[in-house]
């Protein structure tokens, strides 16, 4: 990728070349380029775990359809494990898939080691699969919900309760300080229908100490990445996909327009619906940050007391409420974003405005959770931690974690990236270490 310069000025480089050049620019991601670099920020490239080269990995190039985010890759251009990890684990023989099963207990036997796992499979019944060693992937909501299912006589409160008690705690999430950036002279088009999610990104907003106008109520001045994003079947009005458009518009009967956006149903169909679309379509961009919030004990998933799914089981509770030092960071950056909303709208010669989205607490508007962590927390000690390190209970060696609930903190950045990492960390230790891990008891 080219040089990074915020982080040259760190002293940072990158260790080696990406495998793939960096996916085309959307318009709206090169007028935001043009925007933050006249505004004094560093520019670069969105790491994408997309194919740009035909014939990578056997995989067909990325065509710029738009229906990245919220869809599925129509030839395989995305990176998701079905389309990686899975098929090349599979093809080694060594790999099997069982679908449309519902895990529900660990069971350890009576030296206090994982033996098995219990689990529903699609004809709906019960089944036990033996196992040497065991690893937890199940997100930061059903994996702390895994292990709290699996309580037994000798961990009452849950497998990796018995020392730190914070199996479930420490749930965090991202701030997500937005911008609209509205073109209202009817002529120009952000043109967002087209292109990756994320082509673009800044850093500087990540660490906000250096910010001369801070508000008193930051108390920990850490902020997060900031990208030109779209388009998106969450995103507002105008600024997502054209399904996702169309479906606000329509407001089909049992359907919900996606990430936990308010579209005002117009009910338009036929005539009106393209009438509704081409008046505001490709009119709204959207700048987006991805800001660290501060874990807490109590936001935390728990088994809900009275709640059951459809096996019986009870289900996740989630328990969130905003620290006040993340709603001052979101506040605080959304209003310095409207600055590069404008620049952007400059950059093009386009009549518009920017707007910043208003700040609200979890207790006021409850979101949607786009990105989970925390609640298995990885650290150096059982006291303050559920597992170690290396994602393995402390009390359990043959049981271990490898998903976004090892985060002790949220990080300013999606979090994938970070995991797809946590998991080659968990695997290269079990790989190296396996046979001393599976003699080791409790």
């Amino acid at each position: 990728p080219p040089p990074n310069a915020l982080a040259q000025s760190f002293g940072q480089y990158y260790s080696r070349q990406y495998p793939l050049p960096p996916v085309a620019q959307r318009y709206d991601g090169i007028a935001f380029r043009t925007a933050t670099k006249q505004l004094g920020y560093h520019p670069y490239p969105t790491p994408c775990a997309i194919n740009t080269v035909e014939g990578f990995q056997g995989r067909h190039a990325c065509v710029n359809c738009g229906f990245c985010n919220g869809w599925g890759c129509p030839n395989g251009a995305k990176s998701s494990t079905l389309t990686t990890v899975l098929r090349s684990a599979v093809a080694t023989g060594r790999c099997q898939v069982r679908s449309e099963c519902y895990a529900f207990q660990v069971k350890l036997d009576a030296t206090g080691r994982a033996k098995s796992v219990l689990y529903v499979d699609r004809n709906f019944a019960v089944q036990e699969q033996p196992a040497r060693l065991i690893i937890l992937a199940c997100s930061a909501v059903d994996t702390p919900r895994l292990a709290l299912l699996s309580a037994c006589s000798t961990h009452p409160n849950g497998l990796g309760n018995n020392q730190s008690g914070m199996v479930g705690e420490n749930l965090t999430t991202h701030a997500t300080p937005s911008v609209v950036v509205q073109i209202t002279d009817g002529v120009h088009s952000w043109d967002t229908y087209r292109g990756a999610w994320n082509t673009i990104s800044i850093d500087d907003f990540q660490n906000l100490s250096s910010f001369g106008d801070l508000p008193g109520s930051v108390v920990f001045p850490r902020g997060g990445v900031v990208s030109a994003v779209g388009p998106s079947p969450g995103y507002p009005l105008g600024s997502g996909g054209p399904i996702s458009l169309a479906v606000g518009i329509m407001k089909p009967p049992g359907l919900y327009a996606g990430g936990g956006n308010t579209f005002s149903p117009t009910g338009a169909w036929g005539a009106g619906l393209m009438q509704a679309m081409a008046s505001g379509y490709g009119g709204a961009a959207y700048v987006l940050g991805v800001c660290e919030e501060l874990p807490q004990a109590n936001n935390r998933v728990d088994l809900d007391p009275s709640v059951r799914d459809v096996y019986g089981f009870p289900v996740a509770r989630i328990t969130y409420t905003s620290h006040p030092n993340d709603l001052a960071i979101s506040e605080y950056v959304a209003n310095r974003l409207v600055a590069v909303g404008d620049a952007m709208l400059a950059s093009i010669g386009a009549a518009g405005s920017s707007a910043a989205a208003p700040t609200q607490s979890m207790d006021e508007a409850p979101r949607y959770f786009v990105h989970q962590h925390g609640t298995m927390r990885m650290g150096s000690s059982p006291a303050t931690s559920v597992v170690n390190r290396y994602g393995q209970f402390w009390d359990i060696p043959n049981l271990f974690v490898a998903d976004g609930s090892l985060f002790p903190t949220a990080g300013g950045y999606n979090p994938t990236h970070t995991i797809e990492a946590l998991a080659h960390w968990v695997a290269s230790y079990i790989a190296a270490n396996g046979a001393s891990v599976m003699a080791q008891t409790e």
